[in-house]
């Protein structure tokens, strides 16, 4: 394809460092993957990188119907021209193919008969894009049905994007994937590069709601998570309906609000609660109607036309509360929910995270063509979404249950801030802002270490390494599990040789830590601040070089030099 046809589609800034490390790791290997949050354009940056594909047609798979037809759409509103789709009774167009990308559904797609009538010539296929990759994991032997069959192609390259690997994920992740392009998290607490400090999402804002009427004896576990169908029954009693619904409805106001239910009795009693109050503005989408739930405001998700018809009427703000049970937890965009209740709770990261990211977007419009974070921060604070306010029910429970904090505290090092930040939410009784009190618990939990004689270096790290992490103000943060085992590579090393960073230091230093320093080092020589040589050697004098400038660094050395190294003054 002439990519001088390509349509003016321009991609963020985090978007175009994404797509050039993609290139570059499918340059050298044969599998890659992205982590980006939910609503930060996964989709337009996998679409690009399919038009500027070189070599051989692309696939882009996919496990919902959602993720075939909402690409397939955006790539003709990109590109101006229909894609192919293998799903279900659609078929590509073998012999009068108009493009060289095909959206298909793992489903359909891993069948060794429909794989052959569809793609006759394996070798033809350069590029496997794996939306939610995540999934791959856990349904390997679908997927690799898939994979296996296009294999024959010694130059085919495997792309991987998710929002949310669990930590038992990103394991996994790291098997199927050989290396990790890009990882934009959602937020950082140290500081560096996220979605919500950059000013593309909006901000999350947490209230616990005790529910005393909640008997988790009563509900069962499996696979890492609670039984579907036992939390739909505890969640159906009478009692326990009012005490989330009463508190959704002072909560919500006027916001746009969805409500996650474990099943179809849960969901469509919430509903005819909720319609109680004002007939007509709540919903529940479900994939399976029971004769005993069946009323007006549900509606099945397997009925197409249904289904369109209440969620175009939900975008228009024609009803304020939509409750589903699973059918919305992925490839639905609507920017306008300002308020999430967690009607179904979990052990699940991943799941959880996948709930909270349908509310993250800001409401159109407020952040496009705002140059920098904090305008974009700015106008978020302004705009009439200023935050996404999520809601948990909880009992008298010691199971682990997911939070906000979970998921914005990924990042932290240091055992049981996030714990002691769901602690602290819990304990305020009202809405805070998750963020806030997670810097809270991390500068308790220091304290408690310091109190204890524990902040002495990492068990991973000697005093040296401690030490020059420290001289430039870098903070070690939880090495993602798909980056366990990996050692700095040679670029990495040889990229901190010119930074002047010790011998000794890099060869101790694994491929995250080594990510780490480097994008310190990278963007103190952007800040105009001091080297790394600089700040290391002024730090051995008490210096304070966290936000030190090169020019007067080069001033104290000097000072230094001329006081012949027995101190700056």
């Amino acid at each position: 394809m002439n990519t001088s046809d390509k349509c003016a589609t321009v991609l963020r800034d985090y978007q175009q460092q994404a797509k050039a490390a993609i290139n570059d790791e499918l340059g050298n290997t044969d599998s890659t993957l992205v982590v980006m949050p939910t609503g930060t354009g996964k989709t337009t940056l996998f679409l690009d990188v399919a038009w500027d594909w070189p070599q051989g047609d692309v696939i882009v798979l996919a496990h919902r119907e959602e993720l075939i037809w909402q690409p397939w759409n955006r790539w003709h509103e990109m590109f101006g021209e229909y894609g192919e789709v293998e799903m279900a009774e659609h078929r590509r167009m073998r012999y009068t193919s108009r493009s060289k990308i095909t959206f298909a559904s793992k489903d359909t797609l891993y069948r060794k008969d429909r794989l052959e009538d569809a793609f006759p010539d394996p070798k033809a296929v350069g590029l496997i894009i794996i939306d939610e990759a995540h999934h791959a994991v856990r349904h390997n032997k679908t997927y690799q049905n898939i994979l296996d069959y296009f294999s024959v192609n010694p130059d085919l390259r495997i792309l991987g994007l998710t929002a949310t690997p669990d930590r038992s994920d990103e394991v996994a992740l790291g098997q199927n994937f050989k290396t990790v392009a890009f990882d934009y998290p959602l937020w950082d607490p140290t500081g560096g590069p996220s979605a919500i400090g950059d000013g593309w999402l909006v901000p999350i804002h947490q209230e616990f709601v005790v529910c005393e009427q909640l008997d988790f004896s009563k509900i069962g576990s499996s696979s890492g998570d609670f039984v579907a169908k036992d939390l739909d029954r505890e969640f159906s009693r009478e009692a326990l309906l009012h005490q989330i619904t009463t508190p959704t409805m002072e909560v919500a106001g006027n916001k746009k609000t969805m409500i996650f239910a474990a099943g179809v009795k849960q969901a469509s009693r919430t509903a005819e609660i909720l319609n109680r109050y004002k007939d007509g503005n709540a919903y529940c989408l479900v994939s399976r109607v029971d004769m005993d739930d069946n009323h007006d405001a549900v509606v099945n998700s397997r009925d197409k036309v249904a289904r369109q018809r209440l969620l175009r009427r939900y975008a228009k703000d024609e009803f304020q509360y939509m409750v589903n049970v699973g059918c919305l937890t992925e490839g639905y965009d609507e920017a306008g929910i300002q308020c999430l209740a967690m009607g179904r709770i979990s052990k699940s990261r991943s799941l959880y995270a996948q709930m909270v990211g349908r509310g993250t977007r800001p409401l159109p419009g407020v952040v496009d063509g705002l140059g920098s974070p904090a305008e974009r921060r700015a106008a978020i604070a302004a705009s009439a979404k200023p935050h996404l306010h999520v809601l948990d029910f909880v009992g008298n429970s010691k199971h682990n249950l997911m939070s906000t904090a979970d998921i914005l505290g990924g990042n932290y090092s240091e055992e049981g801030v996030v714990e002691k930040a769901k602690e602290k939410a819990k304990e305020s009784g009202e809405e805070v802002d998750m963020t806030e009190i997670l810097k809270q618990a991390e500068e308790e939990v220091r304290l408690e270490l310091a109190e204890r004689k524990s902040l002495g270096a990492r068990a991973r790290y000697d005093r040296r390494v401690v030490s020059a992490f420290e001289s430039v103000g870098v903070v070690p943060t939880r090495e993602p599990g798909y980056h366990h085992g990996r050692l700095a590579t040679r670029r990495q090393r040889e990229a901190l040789d010119r930074f002047k960073v010790e011998s000794h230091v890099v060869e101790r230093l694994s491929f995250w830590d080594a990510s780490v320093m480097l994008d310190k080092l990278v963007s103190r020589v952007d800040s105009g601040l001091s080297t790394y040589k600089q700040s290391k050697l002024l730090s051995r004098y008490g210096v304070d070089t966290s936000r030190l400038t090169f020019d007067r660094a080069q001033e104290l050395v000097g000072r230094l030099i001329k006081n012949n190294w027995k101190g700056l003054w």
